[in-house]
């Protein structure tokens, strides 16, 4: 029997092969260090969601910096920056709340009168981004939308070969075991030279498989 010719005209092997690789490549964009902004891109959304110049935001950190109750609140951000993972993605730059988080109450008087949390925030990540470019909470990402977006489209081409490989198959891509004392037998797909059984959740079963042969390739090529 020869194998069924696919949609794309690959065996299933390689329809095996594209899953892991896009199941690899999702994997990939979902990483902390891929989701996480960088500092530019960091303290571009805080300035955004402040509402405030860069001019304005100088002229801030002036009278901040003369205070040590907003200084001292101003440190705190930017502790949270350098070491609390979370503080570096897109969301918490816009929520007052959060912000808030960080001001005693008197600190919170203080700042009424020339700013607010958001804008400290924002000062907190010009800051950081100028003295620690390469701070490990920052990230790789400069535009998280857009990232979203590409992991939407991973998340769409995982399920759509998934979904193939639960049905694309031929008889060639099978092997069958000699029957047990019971009469039956085992099918497995053939190229996992039957460690892969057919049966329910077979797409998902594949990708681990192939996804864990090539990481055990990869550590056999780096032993000295």
């Amino acid at each position: 029997m020869r194998p069924i010719i696919r949609k794309n005209g690959s065996s299933y092997s390689h329809l095996i092969d594209e899953a892991a690789a896009a199941q690899q490549e999702l994997l990939d964009a979902l990483a902390p260090e891929e989701q996480k902004l960088t500092p530019a891109a960091h303290f571009s959304a805080a300035l955004k969601a402040a509402g405030v110049t860069v001019e304005a935001l100088s002229q801030m950190e002036q009278k901040v910096l003369a205070d040590p109750d907003l200084a001292s609140a101003l440190r705190r951000m930017e502790r949270a920056l350098m070491t609390e993972p979370h503080w570096t993605l897109p969301s918490p730059a816009g929520d007052l709340r959060l912000m808030n988080y960080f001001l005693r109450p008197h600190e919170a008087g203080k700042l009424h009168s020339i700013g607010n949390s958001l804008a400290l925030f924002a000062l907190a990540s010009k800051r950081v981004g100028e003295r620690s470019p390469n701070a490990v909470n920052f990230g790789r990402c400069t535009d998280y939308r857009e990232h979203q977006k590409k992991v939407e489209a991973l998340q769409a081409r995982c399920d759509e070969l998934r979904q193939r490989l639960e049905t694309e198959y031929g008889g060639d891509d099978l092997s069958m075991s000699a029957p047990a004392p019971g009469g039956l037998c085992v099918v497995t797909v053939k190229v996992t030279g039957g460690a892969v059984v057919l049966g329910p959740n077979l797409a998902e079963r594949l990708v681990s498989w192939k996804m864990q042969m090539q990481q055990k390739q990869t550590a056999e090529r780096n032993i000295p």
